[in-house]
This record gives C-alpha cells, structure tokens and sequence, in this order.
C-alpha cells in the first residue's frame, strides 16, 4: 500500500506546489522518495533522512545520483543548520514519530525564509482537529490543503491484483494475512478504513513568510 500511496501523494502534493529546480531539498523519512524528487523535479541538491541504519545502508546502495545523498537521522532533532533548506519533505512517515510538535518546530528551523513544507500522511479522523492545531501553531503558513483519499482508494483498486499476487508468491503463508493488511489489500482493514473515511489522506503545502516571526 505505501508504495502506491506514495507516488500519488507527491504527484499530487507535488505538482500543485511551488517549481523547486535548483532549491536544496530534505526528505524526511523516505529514500525513494528522494531518488523521485531528485530525478523528475531536478533541485540542486537532495537529502534523504530516515531513523532506520539499515534503510539509509539501502539506499546508499540503490540510488546513486549526483546530488543526492542519504543520512540516518531523528526527524525530532535534525542534526542541520537553521535556515539550511528550501524545501522539506515528509510524505506518510509523520504518524509514526513520537511528537509532531517537536518534528514541525525542526522543519520550521531548518527552512529559510520563503520556504515550502510539502506533507502528506493518513489520519484518523478522529485525531484531524489537534493536527490542524499543530499545523497553525507551528509558525508556518497553510496555503494548501487537499483531501487525497479517494485517489488512494482508486490506486488500491488498481493496483490489488498485483499486489494480492506477489504477497501469495512472495511471503511466507503464515504471515498472507498481515502482509495482505500492510498493502491495503480490498477487504482489509486498512482498505476499509479509508473506503468508509475513518482514516483520511491529506496532503498540505505550507510556507515559511520571511516577515512571520
């Protein structure tokens, strides 16, 4: 599943937010995500964090491409300058992190002024009020919002036969089912909870004004 919801977020994300050819770029918490940005949307250079040692170890091996580069990293403590970035991205990592307090105070530092947050993650719709609280407390600026649930939805259907399969062909049997949970599979879980709209993909551009203090 995260695969699939990942290119349609930063193809969505990504195309209604601001040209970044030739910005310095973090991704928090995505190797291939950085390989992505790097090749299609050309900035001048990319970093790739994530908290996993054997992830960054993976992608050091995989994505090899001039100007991009991969750190192992807490998003809770970016180990960068102030104002070291033009851009920060964080697609579908953010539910996992201890504080997105702490994570959205360290974008918010390490962007330059006139700078772009492009996120997307899922939510329950339970927890959407406090993160909408967190987002306007953080000092940046909303300029977009977009619910992106049903492209998920529609990019699950697509793409569950070929996923059903490789699970079947690929993982052990005793563990079909929580693979099959994992990939969002129709029927699931997961599946459900977006087709009904108890989880929620969103997607948000923000930005950090020059004259906000």
């Amino acid at each position: 599943m995260k695969l699939t919801a990942i290119a349609s977020s930063f193809t969505i994300m990504l195309q209604s937010a601001a040209d970044i050819k030739g910005l310095d770029a973090l991704e928090v918490g995505r190797g291939g995500g950085a390989s992505y940005v790097m090749g299609y949307l050309k900035p001048k250079s990319m970093i790739g964090i994530d908290l996993s040692e054997k992830a960054v170890g993976f992608c050091n091996n995989h994505y090899s491409v001039k100007g991009l580069s991969f750190l192992q990293a807490d998003a809770e403590s970016l180990p960068f300058d102030d104002a070291a970035f033009d851009v920060v991205i964080n697609v579908e990592s953010s539910h996992c992190y201890g504080s997105m307090e702490k994570f959205l105070s360290e974008v918010q530092r390490v962007l330059r002024h006139n700078g772009y947050f492009l996120f997307a993650d899922l939510f329950h719709k339970d927890g959407l009020a406090s993160l909408h609280k967190q987002l306007k407390d953080s000092g940046l600026k909303l300029l977009k919002e977009e619910r992106i649930t049903p492209n998920i939805v529609m990019a699950l259907d697509i793409d569950n036969k070929r996923r059903l399969m490789m699970i079947k062909q690929k993982a052990p049997k005793m563990l079909h089912k929580e693979f099959m949970q994992f990939a969002g599979i129709k029927g699931t879980q997961t599946y459900e909870s977006f087709k009904n709209g108890n989880v929620e993909y969103l997607s948000f551009v923000l930005y950090k004004d020059k004259f906000k203090k």
